[in-house]
C-alpha cells in the first residue's frame, strides 16, 4: 500500500492568503517600524500600516525589516501576529538573542557580588540623597550631609581638586 503525504501549500511571500477582498489572513513583508509602534507592511503591491502583537514588539526593529510576517484582518485593518520562521540557518542565527532586554537583564547577583548595568545613566536614590553615574565617566553624589569613613588612608587623585 502506497501512502502519499499531502504537500504544504506554497504561499508566495507578500501575498494575501485567499481572495484579496475577503481574505482574513495574509503574509506580508515588513518595510518599516514606525516610532509609535506600528509596522509598515507590504502585501503584494499595497502598503499598510498595521498594529503588532507584544511578541513581535520584543524584536529589535532592525531585525524585523524585510522579514515576512503573518497578518490577520481585523475590521478594516491588519494586525501582525508573528514573524514567519526563517528557513535558512543564517536567518535563524540573526534572530537569536533579539528580544528586547528587560530591566532584570541588567542585574547580575551572586551571594558575593551585585552588578547593576545601564548603557547611559545609572542612578541610586533614597530620600534627598542620590548617586548618579553616566556613560561619560562622571559620578555625581548629592546629599544633605556626606560622610566618608575609612580605617586606612583616603586618597584623592585627579588633575586638580576644587574645594567650594
Amino acid at each position: 500500500m502506497r501512502t502519499t503525504k499531502p504537500e504544504d501549500p506554497v504561499v508566495p511571500a507578500s501575498q494575501v492568503v485567499g481572495e484579496s477582498n475577503t481574505a482574513m489572513s495574509a503574509i506580508g513583508e515588513i518595510t518599516d517600524v514606525t516610532p509609535d509602534g506600528h509596522l509598515t507592511v507590504r502585501i503584494g503591491e499595497v502598503t499598510h500600516v498595521v498594529k503588532m502583537t507584544a511578541t513581535i514588539g520584543r524584536f529589535a526593529p532592525e531585525k524585523l525589516l524585510s522579514r515576512e510576517v503573518l497578518l490577520l484582518r481585523c475590521g478594516e485593518g491588519w494586525v501582525a501576529l508573528d514573524v514567519m520562521e526563517p528557513n535558512d540557518i543564517v536567518a535563524r542565527e540573526l534572530l537569536q538573542g533579539t528580544e528586547t532586554p528587560s530591566f532584570f537583564d541588567s542585574i547580575e547577583a551572586t551571594p558575593d557580588r551585585l552588578v547593576l548595568s545601564a548603557l547611559k545613566h545609572l542612578e541610586l536614590r533614597v530620600g534627598k540623597s542620590s548617586i548618579v553615574i553616566n556613560d561619560e565617566g562622571k559620578i555625581t553624589t548629592r546629599a544633605e550631609r556626606l560622610l566618608q569613613w575609612a580605617k586606612g588612608a583616603i586618597r584623592i587623585k585627579g588633575g586638580h581638586v576644587d574645594i567650594n
